[in-house]
Formats: C-alpha cells, structure tokens, sequence
C-alpha cells in the first residue's frame, strides 16, 4: 500500500528530502515509500512543486526520475493570496499529471503526504489550490497534510494570514493535519518517521480513522520520539498541562515491549471525551523493528487541545485585520474581507471545538 508525497515550496521540499533520507537509511518499508529501480536502487514517490528552482535544485540529486513542476516564476511573494490565486492556476494541470503517472506506476495507491510550510505564499496558497483539485480527482484517497507552524517571532510579516488562509482551505480536506513546530528538518523529518513508518495491522488510513474519528476535530500533534528507559520516555512525552483527549497512540518500535504497568498508566493517564470509549481514546501500537538502527524509540501523537501555537497566530492575524495592515496586499489578487471573514470563522470554529473539549 503505497502512499505519494506532495512537497510544497521551500520548506516541503526541504523537509521530503530529510524524510526521504532518513527513509531510505530504514530499509523495511521501502515500498511504501519508494519505486524500485532495479537492482538495489529505488526512487522516492514523490512529486516536488515550488515557484522558483533554486530549492529544488538543490535537492534533486536525492529525486531523480520524480515529477518536478518548478518553473521559474519568482515565487508567490510570501503572499497566500498570489500562490492560491495566481501561480497555483499555473501549476495545478501539470502537478496533478505528475500525480497520475505515480499513481499508475502504484499496486495500490493508499494515501497521499502533502508536506509543507504555512508561512510563505508557495507552501500556503500553491498548495490549497492544488490539494482543492487533488480531492476533487481522489476524493476516496486518504490525505495527511504534515504542516509546519512559523515561529512566533517569524521573519514573515504576513504569516498569520497566510496560516489562517491555508487552514481555512485544506483542514476540509484531509482525513488528518499534523502539526509540526518550526524546528530542524532532520527533527520534524524524524517525527514523521516514527509516527509512518509502517506497524503491524495499522496502515496510514487505519492512523487516520482511530487518531481523528470526529470530521471537525483532525489536528495531531507528535511529540519528539524518545530513546530512553521506558519510564523516563513516557514521563517525557507525557509532560505539559493535561489536556482533555479525542485519541492518543504511543508507538513503540523495537525489541523491548513496554511492561504492562507503563502500559496501563499511559491508558489511565489522560482524560478522553465523553463520546469516545476509554479503550479507544489510548492506544499502544508495537513493532519489533527499531527505527534507524535505534533498538528502542518511543513516541506519541494525540489528537487534543493545547493549541496555543495556533490560537496566538490566528490572534495575531486578527489584530493585522482590524488594523488593514498588509490586506491590500491580498486584495490586488481577488482576495477582500469577505475571504478573510470567513476564513476566521472556519479556524474559529475548528479551534472553538476542541476548547470546548
């Protein structure tokens, strides 16, 4: 069961060929991840999309043979409103033609990864336009958009709206968005691998339908895996204020099985809502196999609340909107209050729904 990724702007791009690394180093897996050349090589299945070449240049050595639709169009000036409305037009006919031909080249094409950044324009707006189109032509295919968060202090001045903007359209769109924090792409990259690479019995449909059961609640947050003792690495991932709980897994990879005290403790640690089973809300999913020639990782993803991150940028951006700073840089591209109105009341909604908890 194969999956393909989507990787978007400078950050996706950069971010898939960490991941991308890190999964050719893990051999089992491979074929979810990668087409066979013959003999020993084998290519990522991805498709790399961005507005300017110089990033894409840099890290197509690791792609050879992908689709690449990178023309030479100067970027979307950090602007969510010039990528969705026009360089995403641009590109959206020959990117989804790359994502045909891999998927003909699949067995069976499961799931499709969209990496990406929400702070610039290519990552936010090229990538809504052409996820809107990717739904529309698989729209039974799982998608799981892995997001990158801008710091706080970011150097974009514009990332609040370009955040809000980029929500507003794809969180429909998938059946799960992980939220990733602005660190190390060998970091996030690590994160990623630790929650997808492949576990007995669990495909990426299977995470997806038990870690976001509910269609307004489908944001997870994954914590740094751990290599320490098992104590130690589940009082580690276990830390921060409590949270009230749709779903949570912890995923042990390697030899050494959690003993059967951590196991409950991890399952009776957490409030779960109401309307989800005790049982369901903490799950354990092992696999023998370390990950990287780690003998023993732990790591957990929750679906939860604690989203402060993307409260303050919704907060920022709605301060930017009271104010008419930087809006007549969206609305040279079609985009007016209204996008922004309804923009803040979809976010809102979903962020209002998890702090009702």
């Amino acid at each position: 069961m194969s999956v393909l990724a989507l990787q978007f702007g400078q950050c996706g791009n950069q971010l898939g060929h960490s991941l991308f690394r890190l999964l050719e180093e893990d051999q089992p897996g491979l074929h979810r991840w990668f087409v066979p050349q013959g003999g020993a090589e084998w290519r990522p299945r991805a498709v790399l999309v961005d507005t300017e070449t110089k990033v894409v240049d840099a890290v197509k050595g690791s792609f050879q043979g992908v689709g690449v639709v990178a023309p030479p169009l100067g970027g979307s000036a950090n602007n969510w409103a010039c990528g969705y409305t026009e360089t995403g037009p641009l590109l959206v006919e020959d990117v989804l033609n790359c994502v045909r031909v891999e998927a003909e080249r699949c067995d069976f094409l499961l799931s499709f990864l969209g990496l990406l950044s929400l702070a610039g324009g290519t990552g936010s707006g090229v990538g809504s336009r052409v996820l809107e189109q990717l739904r529309l032509d698989y729209p039974k295919k799982t998608l799981v958009n892995c997001v990158v968060l801008p710091h706080p202090t970011g150097e974009i001045a514009t990332q609040g709206f370009n955040c809000l903007l980029s929500l507003a359209r794809m969180y429909p769109l998938a059946q799960a968005t992980v939220l990733l924090g602005n660190a190390p792409n060998r970091a996030l990259a690590l994160q990623l691998a630790a929650l997808l690479q492949p576990l007995p019995a669990v495909s990426v449909a299977q995470l997806c339908a038990q870690l976001a059961p509910h269609p307004g609640l489908r944001l997870l947050q994954v914590r740094p895996p751990s290599e320490d003792a098992p104590h130690y690495a589940l009082k580690r991932l276990m830390a921060g204020p409590s949270q009230k709980v749709v779903a949570q897994a912890l995923i042990q990879r390697g030899d050494a099985p959690l003993p059967a005290a951590l196991q409950r403790q991890f399952v009776q640690s957490v409030e779960g809502v109401d309307w989800v089973p005790q049982a369901q809300i903490g799950r354990i999913w092992r696999t023998d196999r370390g990950l990287l020639g780690r003998p023993r990782l732990l790591s957990r993803v929750s679906n939860s609340g604690g989203l402060a991150p993307l409260d303050a940028l919704v907060s920022d951006a709605w301060g930017a909107f009271t104010h008419g700073a930087y809006v007549h840089h969206y609305s040279k591209f079609g985009v007016d209050a209204q996008w922004f109105l309804d923009a803040f009341q979809d976010v809102e909604d979903v962020l209002g729904a998890y702090r009702a908890l």
